[in-house]
């Protein structure tokens, strides 16, 4: 994971934004896909269950209709199922500091469980295609099932995790996942969502018209469908209020208990409409549709809490990652700057005039020649730089405290071509003068060659005291 993250750059405050919008969509589909597929399959397992423990002709073609509803093409399983996985993970590695120590790895080992998962389901659906006995495919679906809510725990786990990063050091093995509350929390609400996506799937089935029988039928496995996704609507908001008092301080806002009050709303108008299908008789499906999108708006409620509290809880890490990416360009550019001084001549001397300007616009502010204003007078303060340009370069670049009796310097931002005009100008007006200043030189050596001056009338001095004596004489 290490050698990963080095390859990923740091993002920037727009690209954080996208990174955590990308995130929002990707769970929102990948996680109600899933939640459909394990949902089907368990109420296929239940009703085979029935077909084998009271021979009821209904539950036999109630389960082979739900698997082949629900868990859609091997290209869906593909594109909504598995691949979805990888872009969660490298989103993820981008958003999160530190990605090697915390439970966002987990997530790499979704991967395989979930294509196995995936492959258990492909056969069970080939089984229940072929009309095989249910003693013989029902061992594929529990498989299947088994391993997806094993993988999911993980996953959800690993993804609810990150509105705590002070949990993340503490994590070594997959399974310390279960001993978070507000993780359990999510993965109760997974399978509430699972329970509703595939009842409001069912709710949205439509018989043959030239089959009277299926036409009773599927009126009845509608209404099935309605009572599971009522009973998993209902179930929502005692997980919600569970959530919400283990959800990590640093994940809650306003907006946090807002979307808790919208999603109640439209639970309750959702299952109102799942009341009204189990009621009518005749089931029409236009209120099943009415069901299907006051559920989704809860649901869609929850998974945008869900992101701003992700956001709010990484906040800091993420304007941590901002200011690396910052530091980084500036670092880059400077580098840049520096080889094309070398490439055009090996050496630059500022500009004053162009220095000038620059001093007006952003150093007048807080600096003046002969008066303090933020800083001390630089008539007084940038004396000892004369004949040492670098020095000054140095320090306007990385500033430093140096007088206790003023506060620190922030670093101005500026090009280097920028401070080393600006550094002329100073140098100038307090009479230090103009020198040609080296790409990556430093002050070190300005202040070896500004200490060692040439001596060319100097007089040498004797070399023993007999010398001396003789001279004397």
């Amino acid at each position: 994971m290490d050698s990963l993250n080095k390859l990923i750059a740091h993002p920037t405050s727009e690209h954080l934004a996208l990174l955590h919008f990308v995130l929002f969509a990707v769970l929102l589909v990948h996680v109600l896909y899933v939640g459909l597929v394990v949902g089907g399959t368990a109420l296929s397992v239940l009703f085979s269950g029935f077909a084998v423990a009271n021979g009821d002709a209904f539950a036999r073609r109630a389960a082979r209709r739900v698997v082949m509803e629900t868990l859609g093409t091997p290209a869906a399983m593909l594109t909504l199922g598995i691949l979805p996985i990888p872009v969660i993970l490298f989103t993820c590695a981008q958003i999160v500091p530190d990605f090697a120590h915390n439970p966002v790895r987990f997530v790499a080992l979704v991967l395989g469980g979930a294509v196995v998962a995936f492959g258990l389901l492909h056969a069970y659906a080939k089984t229940v295609q072929a009309d095989v006995s249910v003693l013989k495919r029902l061992p594929l679906a529990l498989a299947a099932l088994g391993v997806f809510l094993a993988t999911y725990l993980v996953f959800i786990g690993s993804i609810s995790l990150l509105y705590d990063p002070e949990y993340w050091r503490f994590m070594v093995l997959p399974c310390q996942v279960m001993f978070s509350w507000h993780a359990l929390a999510k993965f109760l609400q997974f399978l509430c969502f699972a329970g509703i996506a595939v009842g409001v799937r069912l709710v949205l089935l439509t018989p043959n018209p030239d089959d009277e029988d299926d036409a009773q039928f599927v009126a009845t496995l509608r209404k099935h469908g309605a009572a599971h996704a009522l009973g998993a609507s209902m179930g929502l908001p005692l997980l919600m209020a569970f959530h919400s008092v283990h959800t990590p301080v640093v994940a809650r806002s306003a907006g946090f208990y807002n979307a808790i009050l919208v999603c109640l709303v439209f639970l309750c108008l959702g299952a109102h409409k799942l009341w009204s299908v189990i009621t009518d008789v005749e089931a029409r499906p236009r209120v099943g549709v009415q069901a299907l999108v006051l559920l989704g708006i809860a649901v869609v409620t929850v998974f945008v809490q869900d992101s701003g509290a992700r956001a709010t809880a990484l906040t800091e890490e993420n304007a941590l990652l901002v200011a690396q990416m910052d530091a980084e360009r500036e670092e880059a550019l400077a580098k840049y700057e520096a080889a094309m001084e070398e490439a055009e001549g090996g050496s630059a001397a500022g500009d004053g005039t162009l220095g000038e300007q620059v001093f007006k616009k952003v150093c007048s502010t807080c600096h003046a020649f002969d008066k303090k204003v933020v800083g001390p007078p630089l008539g007084e303060a940038a004396k000892k730089y004369a004949g040492n340009p670098q020095g000054l370069i140095d320090f306007v670049t990385s500033p430093r405290k140096i007088q206790p009796d003023f506060p620190n310097m922030p670093k101005l931002g500026l090009s280097a071509k920028d401070i080393r005009n600006v550094a002329t100008y100073v140098l100038q007006q307090v009479g230090g003068g103009t020198a040609p200043v080296k790409p990556g030189g430093g002050e070190s050596s300005q202040q070896t060659k500004s200490a060692t001056p040439a001596q060319p009338n100097a007089v040498p001095e004797p070399t023993s005291p007999a010398a001396t004596a003789g001279q004397a004489k």
